[in-house]
């Protein structure tokens, strides 16, 4: 009787465990706002956190994946959208929100930046211009509440852009072939 019970005890956690790794496998990140309480010395020495959370403020922010179309077709700049959740057990709102994308991790040249938003519900965004097709980019977010409490950077899942549709492909060729004919064109007249 022991051993069985002991079995399936087993079984229990190895399924438990087994299933909370298949979750991780899964893209989101969540971030608790306030994350911790200041210590005595970061107060009395006045360390500066990034993120400035007022009394009341106790919200939680997740990143989602990516999404964008397979293959592309337009002949513009690859388009993607990143969006994220914003739940409160206190009823805290969003009240705008900050979102920068770049090509680096460290986020030093950054090609997408819409500054702060004021839109309490917007829960993704759509960059249709500044990204290239086929290269990894790094994205983040930055929210206030109606508290006027700022997070600190929340970093989403990084990405690579498609490729265009073959279509667009001829398309450019076609193009840089005609542009090649006016230069060579215009030479002949000089």
């Amino acid at each position: 009787m022991l051993t069985a019970a002991l079995l399936v005890l087993v079984f229990f956690v190895f399924q438990i465990c087994f299933s909370l790794g298949q979750a991780k496998e899964t893209p989101l990140t969540c971030r608790a706002f306030p994350e911790k309480e200041k210590s005595f010395f970061e107060k009395f020495f006045g360390v500066v956190w990034a993120a400035t959370i007022n009394p009341g403020s106790i919200f939680t922010v997740c990143t989602h994946t990516i999404s964008q179309p397979d293959p592309y077709t337009s002949e513009s700049d690859p388009s993607i959208t990143v969006s994220w959740t914003f739940s409160s057990p206190v009823g805290n709102t969003q009240q705008s929100y900050r979102v920068q994308i770049d090509d680096n991790s460290d986020f030093g040249s950054v090609v997408v930046d819409t500054g702060m938003v004021a839109d309490e519900l917007a829960r993704s965004y759509t960059s249709n211009s500044g990204l290239a097709f086929e290269t990894n980019y790094y994205w983040r977010l930055m929210l206030v509440d109606n508290n006027n409490s700022t997070t600190d950077w929340v970093v989403g899942d990084a990405f690579q852009t498609g490729s265009p549709s073959s279509d667009v492909l001829n398309s450019q060729a076609k193009e840089q072939e005609i542009n090649l004919q006016t230069t060579i064109s215009s030479r002949s007249y000089e």
